[in-house]
């Protein structure tokens, strides 16, 4: 019985030898920002047969395979965020959870995108504010120069829309409109 033991042992481990390769090769093949794409892809099917080796087989070997693997594709999302890919990042993630949900660096991670998002939004809304007030200087140019209608495209009520559509409820806009 021990020796029946001992064969299914070794090839259990050789067949997690096996799966660990190639989900490692397949997840650094993952290039895809559409989450549903991944669901479908090869290295979670491999990954779920060695999480399946390694419940039943309580093999330490399967269970280091998914480690390496969710590692990986840990360090992926780690350099997209270094890029400010954050699409790629949550792709990489929530892969990354998938494969294994108590991955040590996964709560560290989340927090950081966060931030990115947090960060970009701050930098969107910036780049909004500058370009509203380069327009409501268009706007003034355009009413001191009696283009109030016309010509088109170059009159303050077209500028004024432009700001409308940048900022709906910036006062200026407004006013600017009831002036108009």
């Amino acid at each position: 019985r021990d020796l029946v033991q001992l064969l299914a042992d070794q090839q259990a481990e050789a067949a997690a030898d096996r799966i660990r390769a190639a989900a490692e090769v397949d997840a650094l093949r993952l290039r895809s920002e559409n989450a549903d794409a991944y669901a479908q892809h090869p290295a979670l099917l491999r990954l779920q047969e060695l999480e399946s080796l390694a419940t039943l087989s309580r093999n330490a070997q399967a269970r280091a395979g998914i480690r390496a693997v969710a590692d990986r594709i840990v360090e992926r999302a780690e350099a997209a965020l270094l890029a400010e890919r954050t699409d790629q990042a949550v792709a990489a993630l929530e892969l990354a959870r998938n494969i294994q949900a108590d991955h040590p660096r996964l709560a560290f991670l989340d927090a950081q995108l966060q931030r990115e998002r947090e960060r970009l939004q701050l930098t969107q809304a910036r780049e909004v504010d500058t370009r509203l007030r380069t327009v409501l200087q268009q706007v003034n140019q355009r009413m001191e120069a009696g283009r109030l209608l016309l010509p088109v495209g170059q009159s303050a009520r077209d500028a004024l829309l432009e700001a409308k559509r940048l900022d709906p409820t910036e006062p200026a806009v407004m006013q600017g409109l009831r002036d108009l």
